[in-house]
């Protein structure tokens, strides 16, 4: 999404095809060439909480159900969190779909997933909703926020709940934006995830692990991750494949999770955000400038 004169709504992202079915169960190229698959023979994220502040999630659907364990709809002040527009029932499945036989399987498939609705049907919301689920997220011990949403311009009020956030234990992954295309600037990031000091701003690359066009570029990269033509779920049951940095972003969400379950599993005690970051760093591949991929290219 994307935050304009204190709105929020979803970077522009490209549908490639709608699926009512897919034939058996599909582990998407992304999340096999960060080797998720690997790690799930020590955890598949059990016990992480991560929050997606997006469009909602279709709660009844098959792939995504088991792991939605709650949520909240800021715009509406209520419980109703399901998602009318797609966007964030897309993200959700790229990170905790079930490995349940058929459909897709996300990143950290048993992770447990809270669906914080701050956009309504049209993309659209508000920065003050962002920082409502925020606050929301701290005070029920979220450990992971993947965030698809950005602006040209910083918003103090913004930084200063993630900083606190950040300082109670959340590890924050941002969308690096989508606006490669539309600038002659090589720093063409947007806010939260320009904040590279408090969050992990993650840019998109192709399937042949080349970054995507449209991704947007600068030296606040952290790393790079699949977000092209990406098969995930999507609203009444259904499946889709889209593009974006928005895609991206919550294959490192997934990560994230499955790192901290095995931190979790292994008893080692209070995980940072900052522990998390070496971790990721220390498993990324470099690929080329920094300005395009960060430190690189993450894999298991």
């Amino acid at each position: 999404m994307k935050t304009v004169h204190g709105k929020t709504q979803i970077f522009p992202y490209v549908i490639h095809r709608i699926y009512n079915r897919v034939p058996g169960q599909v582990i998407d190229y992304g999340v096999q060439l960060i080797n998720a698959p690997i790690v799930w023979k020590e955890t598949r994220g059990e016990g992480v909480k991560v929050a997606v502040l997006d469009t909602g999630v279709d709660i009844a659907h098959p792939d995504l159900a088991p792991n939605i364990k709650g949520g909240y709809n800021f715009l509406d002040r209520n419980d109703n969190y399901a998602d009318n527009h797609g966007h964030g029932t897309h993200v959700t499945g790229i990170i905790a779909g079930t490995d349940n036989g058929v459909g897709v399987v996300g990143v950290a498939p048993r992770t447990d997933i809270y669906a914080l609705k701050v956009l309504d049907e049209n993309g659209e919301g508000s920065e003050s909703h962002v920082i409502e689920a925020i606050d929301w997220a701290v005070d029920n011990r979220v450990q992971v926020l993947n965030l698809s949403f950005g602006s040209q311009k910083p918003n103090g009020k913004l930084r200063s709940v993630i900083e606190k956030a950040t300082q109670a234990g959340i590890v924050f992954v941002a969308a690096a934006g989508n606006d490669a295309t539309k600038t002659v600037s090589l720093d063409s990031i947007d806010y939260p995830a320009r904040w590279s000091d408090l969050v992990i701003t993650v840019a998109a690359v192709d399937r042949n692990i080349k970054r995507a066009p449209f991704s947007s570029q600068g030296p606040e990269l952290y790393l790079a991750a699949p977000g092209v033509d990406i098969l995930s779920t999507y609203p009444r049951n259904r499946y889709v494949r889209l593009s974006g940095t928005s895609m991206a972003a919550p294959h490192i969400s997934g990560a994230v999770a499955l790192i901290l379950a095995a931190a979790r599993k292994k008893s080692i005690p209070n995980v940072k955000p900052s522990d998390v970051r070496k971790v990721l760093v220390k498993n990324a591949i470099q690929l080329g400038d920094h300005n395009d991929y960060g430190y690189g290219f993450f894999r298991f």
